[in-house]
């Protein structure tokens, strides 16, 4: 909308916070992906208290997603997670629109402020026996592949924070990146540590929630930053 119809809906600003800009990989999982997490993450998940159940949903909800014929059926049935794919056209003209002032080839001036947050350490969010500390820890690195596509990645339960921040292959050093000269001018990047995207595991399609942390706006470092940013280019009367 912003790069469409600016002028007419006098977009001055755009604000993202979680937004998957470059897309959800998790999305991009196969069947066979979600198969081998719930096997190779179930001591983990049995430890957390997660329920066997919620596993079975989803390889069911993989298969509808990425099964052989089926996701010809489902990307018109469930358009807004295809268009949510990494490789969507939807993905493609969201990169576009902010990557497209890199190299000053300026088409447009629009203040972009990038918020994203991740979790240092998933485990931290359960309570669990310290004797299954190994399978918690395990249970860390495949949730980040199934999440992120690769068992060191950061994420914030959901989204990877590389495409949170609209980064390709290069996103290395989370704490550096806002420095990161694939920015064009007008673009502000905020990176919040251990906050949550939600409250329950979105991956295992369940209601089971984590037992501690925070949310992005519960963070008031984050708030003042949007206020700041509102305030920095006149879109707030300060009160």
């Amino acid at each position: 909308m912003a790069a469409n119809h600016s002028n007419e809906l006098n977009i001055t600003a755009v604000i993202t916070a979680h937004a998957p800009l470059c897309g959800t990989e998790a999305l991009d999982n196969k069947v066979a992906d979600v198969k081998a997490f719930t096997t190779k993450a179930k001591p983990g998940l049995n430890a957390i208290g997660h329920p066997d159940t919620s596993q079975v949903n989803m390889q069911l909800a993989a298969w509808l997603l990425n099964g052989f014929c089926i996701n010809k059926f489902t990307k018109f049935l469930f358009k807004g997670l295809s268009d949510m794919r990494s490789n969507s056209t939807c993905i493609a003209h969201i990169k576009k629109f902010i990557r497209e002032n890199k190299n000053d080839k300026e088409t447009h001036h629009i203040p972009i402020l990038l918020i994203g947050g991740y979790l240092s350490n998933l485990c931290e969010y359960f309570d669990y026996e310290e004797a299954h500390e190994r399978q918690v820890q395990q249970l860390n690195e495949h949730y980040a592949l199934l999440a992120t596509q690769d068992k060191h990645g950061a994420h914030d339960i959901l989204i990877s924070i590389k495409s949170q921040l609209c980064r390709g292959p290069s996103f290395e050093n989370i704490a550096n990146s806002g420095n990161d000269p694939v920015y064009a001018k007008n673009i502000a990047t905020h990176i919040a540590k251990d906050q949550l995207h939600c409250w329950n595991l979105m991956l295992m399609l369940s209601d089971y929630k984590v037992q501690y942390g925070t949310t992005l706006f519960q963070n008031k470092k984050a708030i003042a930053l949007i206020i700041e940013f509102l305030t920095k280019h006149h879109l707030t009367n300060g009160s």
